[in-house]
């Protein structure tokens, strides 16, 4: 599940995925910085693999391809810049 708020120049989402779950590889032009705020997640992009635990911060570049797995039900606070656009309804 995911909330989010969009304002002129960023996005805040809030985004719960159970254990199994999976975000699609994808890449889009904002940059994103992942904050896990619970669980355990694998975290891939084009040039590396990471297993992310609660704290941990992962920053994902502008264009750059990356798909997400939950190993456990988990919770992340996503950020984007600019504004994801594509998620205002």
């Amino acid at each position: 599940t995911r909330k989010s708020l969009g304002g002129e120049k960023l996005t805040v989402a809030r985004v719960e995925l159970k254990k199994g779950g999976l975000v699609p590889g994808h890449s889009h032009s904002n940059e994103q910085i992942t904050l896990v705020l619970s669980g355990k997640l694998i975290f891939r992009s084009e040039t590396e693999e990471k297993i992310a635990v609660p704290g941990d911060v992962i920053h994902t570049p502008s264009g750059n391809f990356h798909e997400v797995t939950a190993l456990e039900d988990s919770v992340v606070l996503d950020i984007f810049s600019p504004s994801r656009s594509d998620w205002k309804e």
